[in-house]
């Protein structure tokens, strides 16, 4: 008898859940689900939710369960508490941890907002993993990404920008850039010859259009993509296979971040074509000096040159005052935009941030119908 009593002991825990019992009383009265949703005044989904113990018994609902099977409603919040202290730790808890996991390396509300990822819950794991092209959630790869990409922040920008999230973004570019077809071999000596063309283009009607039209003829893979939450991304440059690819984000929507950024980049193609394969350049003009690399002080020496930076300091030299009527004279005599003489003196400290604005343009519907193609 004490031997039967000490294998009864031994018999596997069963952890009932307050669905358990009520499916027990739905088959005693022979009610259907759709029976009891209307009973309870509930959803079908939200019974079903309760009759798999997914969803937790609140107050209201342990007095409504009360009232229908007549136990105590403290009964059904005891049972439920006891439940979930009980429930098996593993699967549920690491699915815990992962979601996380996620939402510490992904600006997971951002993507969704963007169609990147699904809004449904049970389909994320399923999709960051194909967003990473991975088996699992292990995040570990992305760790020696980061280490390559050596990154340097202060203190101000620590709390502002997430690594990781930039390195999203540029797995996105990558996803894009892959999709990318019928680009033709890649030209260095044609990239050279049209980034010498720059102030051109930025006088040009439409020259936006035309410029990247030119720059996909050189063999250089574009991408339009607008930045993620926490990155301040401007653009990026890396190479995939036989091309070069130049993403930018439009962060700012004015011609003169446009052109810097685009000339930093080709800058980077041209300069530092044995390092875009890793680590890759990811930049952001707004944080552009907290970034400890010579590389990039390159890339902002041949956009400077580019875009001729040096004379127009020489034209305004001991200039004190700079009236729209000289910087309209300067763009003339240098044939580049005056926007980018407005933005390039701002930066420079030679002009006020709240003068002479309205010369730099908007080039919102430019970038809108490059997104479009």
């Amino acid at each position: 008898m004490k031997q039967e009593t000490k294998m009864e002991n031994l018999k596997p825990f069963v952890n009932l859940g307050p669905g358990d019992v009520i499916k027990d009383d739905m088959e005693y009265y022979g009610w259907s689900q759709k029976d009891l949703a209307e009973i309870l005044d509930i959803s079908e989904k939200h019974l079903n939710q309760i009759l798999n113990n997914s969803a937790p018994i609140s107050a209201n609902m342990a007095r409504a369960l009360s009232s229908v099977f007549k136990q105590s409603p403290e009964f059904w919040l005891n049972l439920d508490a006891e439940y979930r202290r009980n429930i098996e730790p593993g699967e549920q808890f690491d699915e815990f941890a992962a979601r996380a996991e996620i939402f510490k390396r992904m600006p997971v509300r951002d993507m969704q907002k963007k169609g990147w990822l699904p809004k449904e819950k049970s389909r994320l794991f399923a999709a960051v993993k194909m967003f990473w092209g991975r088996p699992d959630l292990d995040f570990s790869f992305l760790d020696k990404q980061l280490e390559a990409a050596r990154y340097r922040t202060s203190e101000k920008l620590s709390a502002r920008f997430n690594a990781s999230f930039a390195q999203t973004w540029l797995r996105k570019v990558k996803l894009v850039a892959e999709n990318v077809k019928n680009i033709p071999r890649y030209s260095k000596n044609r990239l050279e010859i049209l980034a010498g063309e720059i102030p051109a283009y930025s006088m040009s009607e439409n020259g936006i259009e035309k410029f990247i039209s030119s720059l996909q003829a050189a063999g250089v893979i574009f991408v339009l993509l607008p930045h993620l939450e926490k990155t301040f991304t401007d653009g990026a440059a890396y190479w995939v296979s036989n091309n070069p690819i130049i993403a930018l984000t439009g962060r700012y929507k004015r011609n003169d971040n446009f052109w810097f950024t685009m000339a930093h980049e080709i800058g980077h193609v041209l300069k530092h074509e044995k390092m875009l394969k890793e680590p890759v350049f990811v930049d952001s003009i707004e944080f552009h000096d907290l970034v400890d690399r010579s590389e990039e002080q390159e890339a902002d020496n041949f956009a400077a040159e580019v875009l001729r930076y040096h004379q127009i300091n020489e034209y305004f030299k001991g200039m004190e005052r700079i009236s729209r009527l000289r910087v309209e004279d300067c763009a003339l005599k240098l044939n580049i935009h005056a926007g980018i003489i407005v933005g390039y003196l701002q930066h420079n400290n030679r002009l006020s941030f709240r003068n002479l604005n309205d010369l730099k343009t908007d080039i919102s519907v430019a970038l809108n119908e490059i997104s479009l193609c």
